[in-house]
């Protein structure tokens, strides 16, 4: 496990600012744009898949949404009856799929902003909904009230649901292999196969609470952000293609085959980089972080009121961005141009412009 130390390079953004004065390299009207509206603390937002708007959801129960370029103009608003927690548009676009702390999961027809399914199955607070990336109707759910949902918004009820101990805060699902990822206040990230809801594996090494994770887009790697100040990186390859490698040793029976490949798979499951310079929030927000789209860049809020991009491979603090005046809750890199959106307690969204990655 690599420790990143924060006295790597790290840009700020006057130099950011002085980085776009040579060359412009989107097409917002600004190179920051500051976006404001909602009435409470920005907890979520997201990007809809071909970038042309945001989303945001807040403490006051609303969601905006805003155009992604040129002046970012306010395009409309919904709201729940408490605070919005989590966001996930699905792969086409077309639905946004919204959960809240009234206990309560909508999924919007984003041409009418109208919801068309309410669901109600969990009994506290809903931390998360993430979509399966090729699938318009499948989604997860994780709530408070320790449970973890598979839904087909198709059907009224969830089709699965899984049972934990503790209060669950952050869910992801992959397509290939098709598993379940989520993490909460028992500090690991938990892995199970999607289809027989059976435990794969854990991730361990996180300190506390778990609060955000995010899966890369060749689904190879995850990170996940924590209250102990860190982000981890971890490689969720299927341990028997882990390097491409073959058998270490002539098997002499399924025994040894069967133990050289536990010893490979609990070697993969280990924890590749540690990016330890993030802060908690005081009121113990549910900070979340995201890759880019081209998997090589995490970018991840934090208590101290700075974004921070992280450069995986070259395993150093890319930028470290200020300019909110308070925790950062979430950050959305734009699936199409070099943009990075963050949200904060400070009921503000910075769109910021990026050096071509």
């Amino acid at each position: 496990m690599a420790l990143i130390n924060i006295k790597d390079q790290i840009k700020t953004s006057k130099q950011l600012i002085l980085d776009q004065r040579l060359k412009r390299t989107s097409s917002l009207l600004s190179p920051i744009m500051v976006l404001q509206g909602q009435a409470g603390e920005i907890y979520d937002l997201k990007f809809n898949p071909n970038g042309e708007m945001l989303a945001s959801a807040s403490k006051d129960g609303t969601i905006f949404f805003w155009e992604a370029q040129n002046e970012c103009l306010h395009l409309g608003s919904v709201r729940h009856k408490n605070a919005v927690l989590g966001l996930s548009y699905s792969p086409n676009g077309d639905t946004l799929v919204s959960c809240s702390a009234d206990k309560t999961i909508n999924v919007w027809d984003l041409e009418t902003l109208k919801p068309i399914r309410h669901l109600t199955q969990h009994h506290s607070y809903v931390n998360c909904v993430s979509h399966l990336k090729i699938s318009n109707d499948i989604f997860v759910s994780c709530s408070d009230d320790c449970t973890v949902k598979i839904w087909d918004y198709r059907e009224p009820k969830a089709i699965k649901t899984v049972k934990q101990k503790y209060p669950v805060f952050t869910c992801a699902l992959s397509s290939n292999p098709k598993n379940l990822y989520f993490a909460g206040l028992d500090n690991v990230v938990k892995v199970y196969d999607f289809s027989q809801l059976k435990l794969e594996f854990i991730l361990e090494g996180h300190t506390d609470s778990v609060t955000g994770i995010d899966i890369n887009p060749e689904e190879n790697s995850l990170a996940s952000v924590s209250m102990d100040g860190s982000l981890k990186i971890w490689d969720i390859r299927p341990f028997y293609s882990v390097g491409g490698e073959e058998l270490k040793n002539e098997p002499t029976s399924l025994n040894s085959i069967q133990e050289e490949l536990e010893e490979r798979q609990s070697e993969s499951r280990k924890c590749h980089h540690s990016f330890n310079c993030l802060r908690p929030t005081i009121e113990q927000n549910l900070i979340k972080c995201q890759w880019n789209s081209k998997g090589n860049w995490v970018a991840s809020g934090s208590g101290d009121r700075f974004l921070y991009v992280f450069d995986v491979e070259e395993q150093k603090i890319l930028y470290k961005l200020p300019g909110h005046t308070a925790s950062v809750n979430s950050v959305a890199f734009h699936p199409k141009e070099p943009i990075i959106a963050s949200a904060g307690s400070d009921r503000k969204i910075y769109l910021g412009e990026l050096m071509k990655y």
